[in-house]
């Protein structure tokens, strides 16, 4: 869901730290940017993003808040590998996507978590959002850098933009916010090898 609402790519969500995410003015946005995880693909990568109403109604500041409150700093500890060896994103894909994509009857052969960014900026494009604000929420760079790119009256352009992706969510309902226990938000231990 965060995909499809703010067009971050699969690395950049799956490693957020809970300090980059922010209410600034009474509005709740990401800061994607380098952090102790992860560095990112583009100079251009690094932005802030809107967190879309629909992830508000559905809980993701709850969310956030019950990790804080447990003292995470992470918001998806589950994906840290204990070896430090490996992305989270690669994580994701590995014990989450795998099997969640099997109960997606939607998606075709070989279309990944990625499909989701792509389609969020062209359903951007079709509700005639200019070219500007589309490259800032997929972090990709323009002939001309955005001026003003982090100034409020931008900050507000991106959260109409984001009103405009549909809201394929729409029919479900916020759910109580429970977390993994303990023992489940703790670095992955690694696989052991197979013989051979």
């Amino acid at each position: 869901m965060i995909a499809w609402y703010t067009g971050m790519r699969l690395d950049e969500i799956s490693s957020l730290e809970l300090d980059e995410i922010e209410c600034k003015d009474g509005h709740w946005q990401i800061q994607v940017k380098p952090n102790s995880l992860r560095g990112l693909k583009t100079d251009s990568s690094e932005r802030v993003m809107p967190v879309a109403s629909e992830l508000l109604r559905l809980g993701f500041v709850q969310y956030v808040e019950a990790l804080r409150t447990v003292g995470e700093w992470l918001l998806f500890p589950e994906l840290l590998p204990e070896s430090g060896i490996g992305t989270l994103g690669d994580a994701f894909y590995k014990t989450r996507w795998t099997h969640l994509a099997k109960k997606l009857p939607f998606l075709v052969k070989g279309q990944a978590n990625h499909s989701f960014r792509h389609t969020a900026i062209d359903e951007m494009k079709g509700a005639g959002i200019s070219g500007e604000l589309r490259a800032d929420f997929a972090g990709h760079k323009l002939d001309s850098e955005t001026e003003g790119r982090y100034s409020d009256v931008h900050m507000a352009l991106l959260r109409d933009a984001a009103k405009k992706i549909p809201k394929v969510t729409e029919d479900l309902d916020p759910v109580p916010i429970n977390l993994l226990p303990d023992r489940l938000r703790v670095p992955r231990k690694a696989r052991p090898k197979r013989k051979v």
